[in-house]
């Protein structure tokens, strides 16, 4: 049995969800991959189930010569004067799910399956998290969709979706500015531009604009 290809969620997702996600004559206004749970704001964080807990545990085991790696060159800058810690211009979260608490319309995504792989999508239609069932390369390793990838062999990929809210639930507010913390010295920084949906309850779904 031949082994099952590996999904790149920046070079892939949106090839798959034109082939088997999106309805038709449904647009797709947005999406963004995300490799671990989003930020929830006003919401407890879902707990990990127990095989999500050892997992992590694992993962970080393996990642230990790369954390202090980083470690070692973040110290090197420092010292040559390169920046504070947090201080970079890097973007802010791909998603924020907020609210006033875990009753809410949004509270109802703190559940342990939005901490797996997958991506956000945002349409006409719907806003909604699909979990990609199978291998996917890290973070590290994804790439952007090349130019000509529109004309290579596209192989289906097994696709769960693990939250949906049809169009009637909110409303699209538009593009809204977020801001964010540092971590160390908890300055206010730009996190950039954020389609912004609001459900009936006041609460809401911030999904990072890509382009």
């Amino acid at each position: 049995m031949a082994r099952q290809a590996v999904f790149d969620l920046r070079g892939d997702s949106r090839r798959m969800m034109e082939r088997q996600w999106l309805q038709e004559g449904e647009w797709l206004r947005e999406y963004v991959p995300t490799w671990r749970l989003v930020r929830f704001e006003g919401i407890p964080k879902p707990p990990p189930t127990a095989a999500q807990a050892w997992a992590a545990v694992g993962r970080f085991i393996v990642r230990i010569p790369l954390y202090l790696v980083i470690v070692f060159f973040i110290a090197m800058l420092m010292s040559e004067g390169g920046g504070e810690p947090g201080g970079s211009a890097r973007k802010g979260p791909p998603v924020v799910v907020w609210g006033s608490g875990p009753g809410t319309r949004a509270g109802s995504l703190a559940v342990p399956a939005l901490r797996r792989r997958g991506v956000w999508a945002l349409t006409d239609r719907r806003v909604a998290f699909l979990g990609i069932r199978g291998r996917t390369y890290s973070k590290l390793f994804s790439s952007n969709p090349e130019p000509d990838s529109e004309t290579e062999e596209y192989r289906p990929v097994r696709v769960e979706t693990v939250a949906e809210f049809p169009v009637g639930e909110w409303r699209y507010e538009g593009i809204v500015e977020r801001t964010r913390r540092t971590r160390v010295l908890k300055r206010v920084k730009p996190a950039g531009p954020y389609h912004r949906i609001v459900f009936a309850d006041g609460s809401g779904i911030d999904i990072r604009k890509r382009r």
